[in-house]
């Protein structure tokens, strides 16, 4: 097999995992897309938070849990504990998905766990929320290159 086509098919590999990343990300935050948008189904007891009346207190919620792991990444040591991080991001987007900078921290936290694959798909879903996002983009381009992946490269979430 030629450089060429042994490049091609490690970059085509390599798309396919971000992609399957993708998709296990897409579950493990439980968004389900319906015509285009991005739904959630809440891991939070009270149902008042999904949405209705108490949607409000679901954003704050929301809103409180991205700023604690704001706060454990700025606070933390050089080896921060991006676990519970991640998990704070997560339940984040479990309540109000459709804010993109809850994905934009939820990639660079696994970017800085080493975890690329994830991370570009958490800068793809922010993009898919906000597609003139600058951060999520330069990012996007930083996962694409720590993966060995050409800046073009387009994954279908």
């Amino acid at each position: 097999m030629s450089k060429a086509r042994k490049e091609a098919a490690r970059r085509k590999s390599a798309a396919q995992r971000v992609a399957t990343r993708s998709n296990k990300l897409q579950m493990l935050m439980r968004v389900e897309g319906e015509s285009g948008s991005a739904k959630c189904t809440s891991s939070v007891d009270n149902p008042k938070l999904a949405g209705g009346e108490g949607f409000a207190d679901g954003r704050a919620l929301a809103q409180e849990l991205f700023e604690r792991a704001c706060t454990a990444i700025e606070t933390a040591s050089p080896h921060h504990d991006y676990p519970s991080v991640i998990e704070l991001l997560r339940q984040a987007i479990r309540i109000n998905p459709s804010e993109p900078n809850y994905f934009v921290s939820l990639g660079t936290a696994y970017a800085h766990g080493g975890q690329h694959d994830y991370a570009l798909a958490a800068f793809e879903m922010a993009l898919q929320l906000a597609p003139e996002h600058v951060l999520a983009a330069r990012n996007r381009r930083k996962a694409l290159e720590a993966l060995g992946l050409p800046e073009n490269t387009q994954i279908g979430l």
